[in-house]
């Protein structure tokens, strides 16, 4: 009997404390979803119907998938790591004046030379001419270098270029005018190139600039050509008769056998430039990455210099020195002999330019440079009374004026220059305040709710927890 009441007395006070938890849990419950800011989970919770429950718990449910399923879009949208281009116009008091590289169409100049010699000559521009050991490679064609052994065992040509190579001092560049200022070969820098001796303008360390637009502000140059003087191979050689000129940025290696553009005898080019700058996102949104924008040869960082500087390393590495128009790289190897060059860099330079690519030598697109657009026009120069003053200078007749001159002029056509800026068309803050948005709109929650909620089932673990320690020591305690 006494056994009974006790099994008795021990199922009410269980029955008893199942009760006092389960209301305790229930008031625990009630003051979460009383005080949070989860919209509809209150009404679900205190609906005394229970269609009212089954409608909002429906909502609620509808709610979270429509909520993830925005949030998935969000952030797969952020995962494709696109771009966002702004274009802008700026206009500005001045604009820092470009370089300019002139090169003639005729690398060695030479009054009436014998046939040996010119046969040595022709064998010099084929050594040096990019698109000839292309043609001869094609072609299993070589140059007979022994034509060059008239010149003597220590021939350098270099020296011979910088001797015979394009001229623009003195006479042969009757006017050169910078804005409203006279300008002469001391405003020029001496290069090296395919097209021989070549001269840059405005080069690296120079800080001209244009504070006026338009034609008459800029650079004017009127050149002497001197055709009389060619030494190209027909058809194998530059068969034009001018110059070209490349307009780039001032550290810039130019190349003005692939980008220059043409200025034909007997005729003024009128060239007015465009500038645009480009800022470019690294990646994963774009494709440069400024950890790599370091060079051993150039103090500036961009595409064509980390090319140059690349190929310029290749033909070190293989033939042991560097062309005489890789001149960046003389304080770091010596330079190829005209043996040399027969044996190994030139063709091997050329096999390297038609194969290799960014990719292989590790360059990537700069983060910020420069372009100029190029609008050109031409007209025949020049008139009748220009062309007595030139027979003047030049002390030529009208025939050789005619076939001789060039002038060309290039100017800024306006105070402005464009920018094209890439960003990130989804940002991490972006991406932040579109998730917080969404959680708002759909469920009303922010980011201190979903804190709440983790608290709040954090808490409600850890009661379960200390429920089931306290029935294992009732249990221990009554056995």
């Amino acid at each position: 009997m006494r056994a009974q009441l006790i099994i008795v007395l021990m199922t009410t006070w269980n029955m008893a404390e199942k009760s006092k938890t389960h209301k305790e849990e229930s008031e625990y419950d009630f003051e979460f979803v009383s005080s949070t800011t989860i919209h509809g989970v209150y009404f679900c919770y205190v609906s005394q119907s229970k269609i009212a429950k089954f409608f909002w718990a429906i909502l609620i449910i509808g709610m979270i998938g429509i909520l993830f399923w925005q949030i998935s879009i969000r952030i797969r949208e952020y995962l494709e790591y696109a771009t966002s281009t702004d274009i802008s116009e700026e206009f500005v008091s001045y604009l820092p004046f470009p370089a300019v590289t002139i090169c003639s169409f005729n690398r060695y100049f030479l009054a009436s030379p014998n046939l040996r010699t010119l046969r040595a000559i022709h064998t010099i521009n084929q050594m040096t001419s990019s698109s000839y050991m292309a043609y001869a490679k094609n072609n299993n064609m070589k140059p007979n270098i022994s034509r060059i052994d008239g010149f003597g065992q220590n021939f350098d040509i270099k020296t011979f270029t910088n001797k015979r190579g394009f001229s623009i001092g003195g006479k042969f560049m009757p006017q050169c005018r910078f804005k409203s200022s006279d300008c002469d070969l001391n405003d020029f820098t001496t290069i090296f190139t395919t097209l021989g001796k070549c001269y840059t303008f405005n080069e690296g360390d120079y800080n001209k600039t244009q504070n006026i637009p338009g034609s008459g502000h800029g650079l004017s140059v009127t050149l002497d050509v001197r055709q009389d003087l060619y030494t190209e191979q027909p058809f194998l050689g530059n068969s034009e008769a001018g110059i070209k000129l490349q307009i780039h940025p001032q550290h810039d290696v130019p190349d003005v056998e692939t980008f220059g553009v043409s200025v034909p005898v007997g005729t003024k080019a009128s060239i007015e430039i465009t500038r645009s700058d480009y800022k470019l996102m690294y990646g994963p949104w774009g494709q440069c990455d400024p950890n790599r924008e370091n060079l051993k040869y150039f103090s500036t960082y961009s595409l064509n210099n980390c090319m140059n500087e690349c190929l310029t390393d290749m033909v070190v590495n293989e033939c042991g020195c560097h062309l005489f128009t890789q001149y960046w790289a003389a304080n770091f190897s010596r330079e190829c002999t005209a043996q040399d060059m027969y044996d190994c860099a030139s063709a091997y330079a050329v096999a390297m330019q038609e194969n290799l690519s960014s990719t292989d030598c590790n360059c990537s697109i700069p983060c910020t440079y420069t372009k100029y657009g190029l609008t050109i026009s031409y007209s025949t120069y020049p008139n009748l009374p220009t062309m007595e003053s030139l027979q003047t200078r030049m002390t030529k007749d009208k025939t050789y004026v005619q076939g001789n001159s060039i002038q060309f002029e290039i100017y800024f056509n306006s105070m402005s220059y464009s920018t094209f800026s890439q960003s990130k068309k989804v940002d991490e803050s972006s991406l932040i305040s579109d998730l917080g948005g969404q959680l708002g709109l759909w469920l009303g929650m922010s980011f201190i709710t979903l804190i709440e909620i983790f608290q709040f089932l954090g808490q409600k673990a850890g009661r379960t927890s200390d429920r089931r320690v306290s029935r294992k020591v009732d249990k221990s305690v009554s056995a």
